[in-house]
């Protein structure tokens, strides 16, 4: 299992080190990395510059805002990341307690590393559905501005073979709602609506003419099932 061991010095400290004794440091810290690299402890790790090079980032009256500087100011500063390979935390407190730079005034706090697998794989989920909710909402409006732009002419050619009722029977009630029904912001909203009039138009479609239905239906039962 891996282990995050967040290591925190004292700058001031550090800074006032002679030469020789920081080289020291230096020193038995590589060496004990060395060690823990070669008995497949050693998962990776990094040196952080100092505290006065970050930016802090964060969300403010809308927007992303910056701050230089580190997000909390304290005494002890995150100087590296190490991260730890061990059979349990009893474990890892056991290869931590033998790092050299706890002996030059170093802290070190160790963390279980989170497993997000289940989680991301959750995401991935939801997201693919999301997706497939909005193709199938797209598809859905450009099939019922389609469908209803084909209306006008059934709506003609059965006035004449059956007279004027016959053209208040097939005119859709509804013919304006595609425009209203198009906001991208809202998927699962707009899928509903558009399905709802792709229904209405193939119900009403089927009374001029069963070609525009049978595609509306091919396409819904294909898609949005």
């Amino acid at each position: 299992m891996k282990y995050v061991c967040l290591g925190y010095y004292d700058k001031g400290k550090f800074d006032g080190m002679p030469e020789g004794e920081r080289n020291a440091l230096y020193d038995t810290c590589f060496e004990y990395d060395d060690y823990l690299r070669g008995n497949g402890h050693f998962a990776g790790g990094e040196a952080l510059q100092p505290a006065e090079t970050a930016l802090t980032l964060y969300w403010k009256n809308g927007k992303v805002a910056t701050t230089d500087g580190p997000y909390a100011e304290t005494k002890e500063q995150l100087g590296g990341i190490l991260v730890l390979e061990a059979r349990d935390i009893n474990h890892a407190v056991q290869l931590m307690t033998r790092h050299p730079a706890l002996k030059y005034g170093n802290i070190f706090e160790i963390r279980p590393a989170g497993d997000m697998n289940e989680i991301v794989k959750a995401s991935e989920r939801r997201r693919r559905a999301s997706a497939r909710e909005r193709i199938v909402s797209i598809l859905a409006f450009v099939l019922a501005v389609s469908i209803g732009c084909l209306v006008p002419k059934a709506a003609a050619q059965s006035e004449m073979e059956g007279g004027p009722n016959a053209h208040r029977e097939i005119t859709l009630s509804h013919s304006c709602s595609y425009e209203e029904a198009w906001d991208p912001s809202t998927p699962n909203e707009l899928a509903s609506r558009a399905r709802s009039t792709l229904r209405m138009t193939g119900e009403r479609l089927s009374s001029i003419t069963s070609g525009p239905a049978v595609l509306e239906s091919a396409v819904y039962k294909t898609f949005a099932h």
